[in-house]
Parts: structure tokens; C-alpha cells; sequence
């Protein structure tokens, strides 16, 4: 097996990540000379990763399953943050290295007619220069983003962090907390240290907001100290978190931990470990979850729908159709609600139909079932889609009706749904 293809194997009660890392990938991409530019639209400087980006300028194809920086399960969370946000995104990444989450997300999150705030804390000097660099580069004003010098904490204080000789090589380095003043005194004076502010969630909150949309933290195994001490400061104010999980153990306790304060996993990958005579973490794991105090499970979809208005609308359908024949119908399908029609998940909402007599009569009630090829259509949106239909097995004049069914709940049309209804001939 190759070693990319364990990035296929994700855990998701979202749907398909893949589509939606397709649905953000930007069309008709120029090349820009001395950069590299991601299937969606962000620019990198090569110098940013030497040794790994160096005399690879220009278009790179889509991430998946993985690209030199992260993977499905990755990608397809950060933009499930951008899809449940309204009118204004707002991001912090702790330890935002060049600013990746911040490019990608923001730069997706714009190109959806959202406002941003970009938030990055970083202790690496020389990240930091990267981030502001990357930022500018990719059209953000700087007052759209906001970058911290210092180490993330639940608490303010001050935290040592390692000096590199040449940023841009190391992205794994860990800060020292709690360090005395003589060790701290020691390591500074050595070049070998910074001692450097402790950025809480709180302070880094972006004046006149109140939520933020994603918190991607990627803390080199500070998240499990970060995470149970913020816990509050989590539920009232974030309302998505990406965490980039360290060991198999830190994973099972961030569950039981955020299980138990009511939060939603929708997204998981394990940790990949190196095992032999020991084990160690290989690849960091992925876990993305959902606060319902913020995202309802209603609003996040796969919930009960309780609202259908919206149409449906034929938009090509085959010249002749035989008895018993299975043939697909092109439709246009417009949600007129604020509410999210989902794919997936324990009550899915599906397309299907029903066929009448001539008379009026119902000849066929329930009709074969066919998944929303986008997966989600959100509120106010429009998609076209491919409905799966089965003809009646006589021949003679009919009525079909093409609609959409939410199973184990209702048929929309009986809850106002306007469906098509095209009369037919079987021969």
C-alpha cells in the first residue's frame, strides 16, 4: 500500500470530505512565477518549506488524499467550518506556522462573499515573517488578520520557545512552560530561547466578536493542557475546533472530555503510529468538532427538517421511456428556507418521485431513492441534480412527480415543497 493511501481512511458523519475539498477548488488557476499555487487558489513561497517545496513552482492538483501538508480528513474540516459560517468567518490558529489555515480557509471563506478575521499565534519569529508574508501575498488586508508573537495558553504568563537557526525546517518545536527564573535566565542568555508572552484564547478574540468560527490547533501536544483548561471559554465562544491530535492517548481523552461537555465529533482520523519495539506517533491524528451551542444539530443538518419551502424544476428529460425502464431525469432543485437539506446521516433527504394513473390515481407512491450528489444544499441555494427513476411496468399515459423525501420524517411536498409533475407516455 502506498503510504498516502492510509489518508483515504477517515472517520465522518458529515458525508464524503472529498466532495466538499472539490466544491472549494478553484477554477482556470494561473501559475505565478516563484510560487506555488494549491487547487484553491492560495499562493506558498517555496522558501517557506526549503527542503520540501524548493523547484516545485506552479499549479499543484487537488489534496487528496493528501498533499505535503495535510490530508482529507484536514482539508475537508476546515472548509465544513467555512460552509456552517454566515456572513462573517472568523479563525484563530494556534501555532499557524506560515499561516496555512488562515490562507486556505480565509482565502475559501471570501471566495463564499464572507468577511474574515484572521487570527495566528506562533512563536517561531520567522513563521510569523512567513504568515504576515503569505497573508499580503494572497490579497488579505492587514486589517482582516491579526499575528501573535508568543506561545497559546489557557492562562497569561510568559513560556520559552526554541530558536532555529533557519525557520522554515523545523515545524514540530515545543514550548517550555513554567520554566524558573534561573533556567529561563540560563537559556535566553545561550540564543538558544525567547521567552515569550502566553497568548490566552480571551485576549486573542478579535475586538466586537464574540464567536469564533474555527479554532484550529495544532500545539505539538499542548492541546490536551489548552483544551481541558479553556473548556469554558470553548463552549461559550467557539463554535468549530480543529485539533491536530499527538498520541493515541491525548485522542481518547480530548473524546471523553468533549463528549461529556456536550460537543459533536464529526470528523476523525487516528494518530499513525511507528510501531516496533516502540511506538511512537508517525502522523498526528485529526479530530474536528462541532459546539451545538453555537451550530445546532438542526442548523449543522441531518437533524428533523422542519422546513421545506423550495421547488423543484425539470430540466431535461428523456424523449421516450419503455415499460420497467430505469433512466435518469435532470432537475433543478432551489432551497427557499434557512434551514440545511443533508444527504446523510440518520434521517437522510433523498431525492424520489411518485407516479400517477392518467386518472389521477396513484399507480407508484414509493419511488426508488436517489442521494443528493452535492451531499448538502444549504439554505438559499440552488444546485442542479440527477434524479434515478424506475417506469411502470404497463404502458399507457402517466404523471410523474419528482420530489424529495426525507426518510423516517415526511415527503416534503406534503409540508410545501412545490415538486415537477410531467405528464408522460410509456410506450
Amino acid at each position: 500500500m502506498n503510504s498516502q493511501d492510509r489518508f483515504y481512511f477517515y472517520h465522518s458523519s458529515i458525508g464524503d470530505l472529498t466532495k466538499r475539498i472539490h466544491k472549494y477548488c478553484e477554477q482556470n488557476i494561473l501559475p505565478t512565477p516563484g510560487y506555488i499555487t494549491n487547487a484553491f487558489g492560495v499562493k506558498i513561497n517555496p522558501n517557506f518549506f526549503p527542503h520540501i517545496l524548493s523547484g516545485k513552482e506552479g499549479i499543484e492538483e487537488v489534496p487528496i488524499p493528501a498533499n505535503w501538508h495535510a490530508d482529507i480528513a484536514e482539508f475537508g474540516s476546515v472548509f465544513r467550518a467555512v460552509d456552517l459560517a454566515k456572513e462573517h468567518f472568523t479563525i484563530i490558529e494556534l501555532g499557524c506556522g506560515w499561516g496555512c489555515w488562515l490562507n486556505n480557509a480565509g482565502i475559501v471563506a471570501k471566495r463564499k462573499g464572507l468577511s474574515v478575521s484572521l487570527v495566528g499565534i506562533e512563536g517561531d519569529l520567522g513563521h510569523i515573517v512567513f504568515a504576515k508574508e503569505a497573508l499580503c501575498t494572497n490579497g488579505f488586508e492587514e486589517t482582516e488578520f491579526k499575528l501573535y508573537h508568543g506561545v497559546a495558553s489557557a492562562h497569561a504568563g510568559t513560556a520559552l520557545f526554541p530558536i532555529q537557526s533557519q525557520s522554515g525546517v523545523s515545524w514540530g518545536l515545543e514550548p517550555l512552560f513554567n520554566a524558573t527564573d534561573e533556567e529561563t535566565d540560563n537559556l535566553v542568555k545561550s540564543g538558544s530561547y525567547s521567552c515569550l508572552p502566553q497568548i490566552t484564547l480571551q485576549s486573542a478574540l478579535p475586538q466586537r466578536i464574540n464567536k469564533i468560527d474555527l479554532l484550529h490547533i495544532d500545539i505539538q501536544g499542548g492541546e490536551i493542557e489548552l483544551i481541558p483548561e479553556s473548556i469554558d471559554f470553548l463552549n461559550e465562544h467557539v463554535a468549530t475546533m480543529f485539533i491536530g491530535t499527538h498520541s493515541r492517548q491525548i485522542e481518547g481523552e480530548l473524546i471523553d472530555l468533549l463528549i461529556n461537555a456536550g460537543w459533536r465529533l464529526e470528523v476523525e482520523r487516528p494518530a499513525v503510529l511507528s510501531i516496533g519495539k516502540t511506538v511512537s506517533t508517525l502522523v498526528d491524528g485529526v479530530q474536528f468538532w462541532r459546539n451545538p451551542n453555537l451550530i445546532s444539530d438542526k442548523d449543522a443538518g441531518g437533524g428533523h427538517i422542519s422546513e421545506t419551502n423550495g421547488s423543484l424544476a425539470l430540466k431535461s428529460f428523456p424523449k421516450s421511456l419503455s415499460c420497467g425502464e430505469i433512466f435518469e431525469v435532470k432537475i433543478v432543485l432551489k432551497n427557499e428556507t434557512d434551514s440545511v437539506w443533508c444527504s446523510y446521516g440518520d434521517n437522510p433527504v433523498l431525492l424520489s418521485y411518485h407516479w400517477l394513473n392518467a386518472d389521477g390515481s396513484m399507480n407508484w407512491y414509493d419511488g426508488l431513492r436517489t442521494p443528493l450528489a452535492c451531499e448538502i444544499v444549504y439554505a438559499d441555494e440552488t444546485v442542479e441534480e440527477v434524479v434515478r427513476v424506475q417506469a411502470p411496468d404497463k404502458k399507457g399515459h402517466y404523471q410523474l412527480i419528482l420530489t424529495l423525501v426525507q426518510e423516517g420524517v415526511c415527503w416534503f411536498e406534503d409540508r410545501g415543497f412545490t415538486p415537477a409533475i410531467i405528464k408522460v407516455f410509456i410506450i
